[in-house]
């Protein structure tokens, strides 16, 4: 909960792909509140006041993901619409208020993004969540303690920099709106 506050505030990105660990973790842990107390609550402070506050939010956390289905895959609704946000300025920065530095970086992993979107079935995904999956699987394969090519480093960090800006300029956004 501490980190998801501070990633929300501070950048989406990391936002967005820390809670998908989360809600993997949750689903790791079968929802069990005692492992998750155990594994990653207590671990997060000693406060009394401030564990309740914590357990508490992932209780509300493993609600939300029963009420709307997502106990085996999927994501919650509210990443989701961070996502669909994400999506949204993509689309403002290479379309309707065009960035020509954003659009040049697209350009030059287009044929990168358009290989990582075959090889991970995902045809009918958006650039912006081509590339989350991808940091998201370059995550889960470090992990896993799995070698990747000097190729698919450099994929991924491309993919790292394009969302590194779009996270920039949605926290300018942001911010101009609180």
């Amino acid at each position: 909960m501490l980190i998801a506050k501070n990633k929300l505030k501070t950048n989406i990105v990391e936002y967005i792909l820390y809670m998908w660990r989360v809600e993997d973790l949750l689903r790791a842990m079968n929802f069990d509140m005692d492992l998750i107390k155990t594994n990653l609550i207590q671990i997060q402070t000693e406060d009394k006041a401030t564990l309740k506050e914590i357990e508490a939010w992932y209780e509300d956390l493993i609600s939300k993901m029963t009420l709307e289905g997502v106990e085996k895959t999927g994501h919650l609704n509210e990443i989701t619409e961070k996502v669909q946000e994400l999506n949204f300025l993509h689309f403002i920065l290479t379309s309707s208020m065009p960035d020509e530095n954003y659009i040049k970086h697209l350009e030059k992993i287009k044929p990168l993004l358009e290989e990582f979107r075959v090889k991970s079935k995902m045809e009918n995904n958006s650039d912006v969540e081509v590339c989350l999956h991808a940091l998201n699987m370059k995550l889960l394969l470090k992990l896993q303690q799995k070698e990747l090519t000097k190729e698919t480093n450099a994929a991924f960090e491309e993919f790292s920099k394009l969302l590194a800006t779009l996270s920039k300029r949605y926290k300018n956004q942001y911010d101009l709106v609180n």
